[in-house]
Order: structure tokens, then sequence, then C-alpha cells
């Protein structure tokens, strides 16, 4: 595989995962140009995103970083999962397996080719899969010093899945303030890294 590009095209190609009724998945080019080397991971694309051709464009993930960071210009953007998990038809535990056969085929990859200096886990699948550590994953929320399992040289920085934070606080993200505060001070620390 020669780039990013070629990459992508593969991951929108793919049907291999049973589970998924269908393979809503953005189109090469909505990853974004990862300007300050920081790459973003979340747990699974969805469909607005998706149809809208840009990470995060109805989230409270844009809204609560536009004063730190350009997600398009200075992000690489991904999914552990890269079809919307909206679409599938098992539940639960087996999104595990999904993202762990999903993110081996391309997300290791991908990481492989643009090659972050520092990486943000949005949420449990994602920071699983990334550092190979598993439970008290709140507990991990302030701690730097994690590192992509595959190279022990890539910072993991985790961060509360935007809908864990609405269900733990019973506020929408961008209108939780200790929740935006813990966010954005994550992303400087893996800036400043």
């Amino acid at each position: 595989m020669s780039s990013a590009t070629d990459l992508y095209y593969e991951v929108s190609a793919c049907r291999k995962c049973p589970e998924f009724s269908s393979h809503y998945k953005f189109a090469p080019g909505c990853h974004g140009k990862g300007g300050k080397q920081l790459m973003i991971v979340g747990e699974s694309s969805h469909k607005p995103s998706i149809d809208a051709g840009r990470y995060y464009d109805q989230g409270s993930v844009r809204s609560i970083l536009a004063d730190v960071i350009d997600l398009d210009r200075d992000c690489f953007l991904s999914d552990t999962i890269k079809c919307d998990k909206q679409y599938c038809s098992k539940k639960g535990k087996s999104l595990d397996k999904i993202a762990e056969r999903c993110a081996t085929r391309f997300l290791v990859k991908e990481i492989n080719l643009l090659k972050p200096q520092a990486i943000i886990a949005v949420g449990r699948i994602a920071f699983e899969f990334l550092t190979g550590n598993s439970g008290s994953f709140a507990s991990r929320q302030s701690d730097g010093t994690t590192y992509y399992e595959k190279t022990s040289r890539i910072p993991v920085y985790p961060v509360i899945h935007p809908s864990y934070a609405n269900m733990f606080y019973g506020l929408v993200p961008w209108q939780n303030v200790p929740y935006n505060n813990s966010f954005i001070e994550t992303v400087r620390r893996a800036l400043n890294n």
C-alpha cells in the first residue's frame, strides 16, 4: 500500500463484516490533513457526519475543540470501526470483536502510514484497541503515559466518549464544562508532547 488515500479506497470498498446491514463509511479525503501530527481516533463513524463529508460534523467534539484546534487542518481523523455502527445488527460485546477485526485490518495500517506524534482515543473501544489495556478506562483519562501498543513510541491520551459523558453528567457534552475542559486539556497535552 503506497498511501493513505489507497487505504481509504480499500476501506470504502470493504464489505467483510456480516454484522452490518449497511456499510456507511467516510469517502477518501475526509480524514484531515494532520498539520500538527495529532490523530483523533473515535469509536465508529456516524451517518450524519458521513453524509456531510466531515468527521464530527454535528457533534460535540468539533464544538468543544473549535478554539483549540482546527480538526480538518491540524488533525488526522479516524475511527476504530470504519462503518456506522448504527447499522450493525449485533450490539454490545460483539462490537469489541468487530472493532478488533476492523482496526487490525485498517487502523494499524493507517497509523503506520500517517505516523502521528500523538493519538487521542475517544472512548473505551478506541483506547483498548490502541493500547491493549482494558478496564478502569475513566481513571486513565489523566494518564498520558500509555502508548500505542504496536510501537511503544506514540503516546495515547484517552478521552471519555461524548455519549458516555452525556449519560454520566446528564448534559449534552458541549454544555458540560468539566467534560469540555478535560477534553481541551487532553488535546493541549497531546499537542505539547
